[in-house]
């Protein structure tokens, strides 16, 4: 078990999932949380910056990229590589430190063969996908500890949520119809972000190496998911067919044996699970909008 004032260091803190992660360790009294502030580009600012840590054992959740939507050239590629590699020289000091990585389900590309597993080989197809993929290899070619995580898309009410589920409902809340290629037949296993939460502090009280592709093991179609947010909030949401496959138009599936093994039955909630706790969310949210 971790001891009180436990050294976490996290990168990607203004994020979605990075900040959320913060400000979750940082009500709890047994985890000391340091938000990276340098560059992670600036190899000085960082070295320095880890320099300054805590002489005690430091788990490093690194969660700094630039995100798939922005990253289209290569440029972008090459700074997601080079922030990981600055980070991984930059720890190469600290004989007691180990890093929980955010990678991506991305890295599987979009002709996939389901269940996926974590040996399924990676196949990306542009730019951000390269980029977790190679930054996979270079944490593991290293000499620190490391986990990673695998993610497909995580919704949950925080700052900064760009979740599918929630753009789907500000189009809704605006009044738009929802326009669903291939018939919203889309396969896909979002996640929540308290599950997220909760297997990160597990995997922090109890690191371990290896890589784990985060899902509940069930997924529905792109349609259904639109079908239960609208059933939980007790609305019609308009949505417009289209046979058209769109480029993320492919299934995901996944086999969840190893993270079950690893981290328990059902740490990840199923679709039917989240979606109540969800909209109880997104509705309290909406509600405070309007008044």
């Amino acid at each position: 078990m971790s001891q009180p004032g436990t050294t976490v260091f996290i990168t990607g803190h203004s994020g979605y999932i990075g900040g959320a992660l913060a400000r979750c360790l940082e009500r709890s009294p047994e985890f000391q949380v340091i938000r990276c502030r340098a560059d992670l580009l600036d190899k000085i600012a960082l070295n320095s910056e880890i320099e300054t840590l805590p002489d005690n054992p430091v788990t490093v959740l690194h969660l700094a990229t630039i995100n798939r939507a922005e990253c289209l050239q290569f440029q972008a590629y090459i700074d997601n590589l080079a922030m990981t590699q600055n980070l991984t020289q930059a720890l190469e000091t600290r004989s007691k430190a180990k890093v929980l990585f955010f990678s991506s389900t991305d890295v599987f590309g979009t002709r996939t063969q389901n269940p996926l597993d974590e040996d399924t080989p990676h196949d990306p197809q542009d730019w951000y996908a390269l980029s977790k993929s190679n930054s996979e290899w270079i944490l593991r070619r290293g000499a620190i500890p490391t986990g990673i995580l695998r993610l497909p898309g995580v919704f949950g009410v925080a700052p900064r949520e760009g979740s599918l589920l929630r753009r789907f409902l500000e189009q809704h809340r605006q009044g738009r119809r929802l326009r669903l290629t291939h018939n919203g037949l889309a396969l896909r296993d979002f996640i929540y972000l308290p599950d997220l939460l909760a297997l990160v502090q597990q995997w922090i009280h109890a690191p371990r190496q290896g890589c784990w592709n985060v899902a509940s093991g069930v997924s529905w179609p792109l349609k259904d998911w639109v079908q239960g947010i609208a059933r939980e909030l007790a609305t019609e949401i308009a949505v417009e067919f289209d046979a058209e496959r769109g480029e993320r138009d492919f299934d995901l599936c996944f086999n969840t044996t190893r993270l079950v093994q690893d981290f328990g039955p059902e740490v990840i909630s199923p679709p039917g699970r989240s979606l109540p706790d969800y909209a109880a969310a997104v509705g309290n949210l909406f509600s405070e909008k309007k008044s």
